[in-house]
């Protein structure tokens, strides 16, 4: 969406105005979006029953994978989900699905079959932490 879209669209939604911390997210995130080619992908896992006792002799390995795609910045962060702890979600920041789809068929987790099923999902980020309100 260009500028001249936003604000047209803006108008159109509100005609009165939009409050400028609005405004100020929706303006930053359209220009990040814009020039910035990298997307984000959420990788999703479902474990097996008793994965914390079935990871373990994994952990290291698959840490260092992950590791690996954080320092390159292709991950962001990622965990497995609590009480229960039946999945995880890595959140991935790259151009290509593919990164994702390589950091999967690489990951001891999966390959050893601690993953019953996984998903890739494009994610599209309207509000970070950076954002000013």
């Amino acid at each position: 969406m260009t500028m001249t879209a936003f604000k047209l669209l803006t108008r159109i939604v509100n005609p009165h105005g939009i409050s400028k911390s609005i405004t100020t997210i929706w303006s930053r995130n359209l220009s990040l979006n814009s020039t910035n080619m990298s997307k984000y992908f959420m990788l999703t896992y479902n474990y097996v029953p008793d994965v914390l006792e079935k990871r373990a002799p994994l952990r290291a390995e698959h840490l260092e994978l992950a590791g690996k795609y954080l320092q390159q910045g292709k991950v962001l962060l990622g965990g497995a989900f609590a009480n229960p702890i039946d999945s995880a979600a890595i959140i991935f920041k790259t151009d290509s699905k593919s990164d994702v789809e390589d950091f999967v068929n690489a990951d001891p987790y999966v390959l050893k079959g601690l993953v019953t099923k996984w998903t890739i999902r494009e994610w599209t980020v309207v509000i970070d932490g950076t954002a000013k309100i």
